[in-house]
């Protein structure tokens, strides 16, 4: 009894299982891909806000001990003395001191909707 196998007897993948394998991981790609990257963002912007709020506590305390106004040249020699080569914000936004609050220039408008710690209610949150 002799046993031969021919081409079509071997075990392997078709083409089409395998464009179908690709097809339902690129599909799982492209859901994946843009959640991670607005977890990224999401994170990069509540680490910059936990970074000023501790800044800003830490400048008004300053302010008061010493007993000084604020002035621009103030908080820059404070940042460059304390805070030299220490990121604030991990997008490398512009560190300022305006109004009582410490602003960033990239996250201008995350600073209205989180002055009353709501934000926007009409806002649907990422998921």
């Amino acid at each position: 009894m002799m046993i031969s196998l021919s081409l079509k007897e071997k075990a392997g993948f078709t083409l089409i299982e395998l464009i179908v394998v690709i097809a339902v991981l690129g599909i799982l790609a492209s859901i994946g891909i843009p959640r991670f990257i607005g977890i990224i963002e999401e994170a990069e912007r509540a680490t910059c806000l936990a970074n000023r709020n501790q800044l800003e506590r830490y400048y008004n305390g300053y302010l008061d001990s010493e007993g000084l106004e604020h002035t621009s040249s103030l908080f820059d020699r404070v940042m460059i003395e304390y805070f030299d080569g220490k990121d604030i914000c991990p997008k490398k936004g512009t560190i300022s001191f305006t109004e009582g609050n410490v602003t960033c220039g990239v996250h201008i408008e995350e600073d209205q909707t989180d002055q009353d710690g709501q934000g926007d209610l009409d806002e649907v949150p990422y998921l």
